[in-house]
């Protein structure tokens, strides 16, 4: 789109990608497939309450652990109001989501790479 056409048609949400898996945590997972990544999972805002979400996103997480726990990998058991912070390797990120997705409602709005150091 040029940009005397943007001017004339405004904002368009159906422009807009949207993705579980932020873009940046994606590229990373793609470069080190097997690595362990250091996640931030910002809760559905939609879901009855931040506690009750991040416990459906423990509790899928533990699920996935049950099946494929890598070393490495683990949830941090702080709380954090509107996140659940972990580190996961690619497979379990996207098996996580595609349990939330699985169990309307989706507790996870979206997940993406958090920087900072987490124990």
């Amino acid at each position: 789109m040029n940009p005397e056409e943007f001017r004339r048609t405004g904002f368009d949400p159906k422009d807009l990608v949207s993705s579980v898996i932020a873009f940046p945590l994606l590229k990373r997972m793609q470069q080190d497939p097997t690595g362990v990544h250091r996640v931030l999972i910002a809760l559905h805002n939609g879901y009855d309450d931040p506690e009750s979400a991040a416990k459906k996103v423990r509790k899928i997480v533990g699920d996935v652990f049950a099946d494929q726990k890598l070393d490495g990998e683990a949830v941090v058991t702080r709380e954090l109001s509107q996140y659940v912070v972990a580190r996961l390797t690619a497979a379990t990120i996207r098996a996580v989501v595609q349990r939330d997705r699985s169990q309307p409602p989706p507790a996870i709005y979206q997940m993406c790479r958090t920087l900072t150091s987490i124990p």
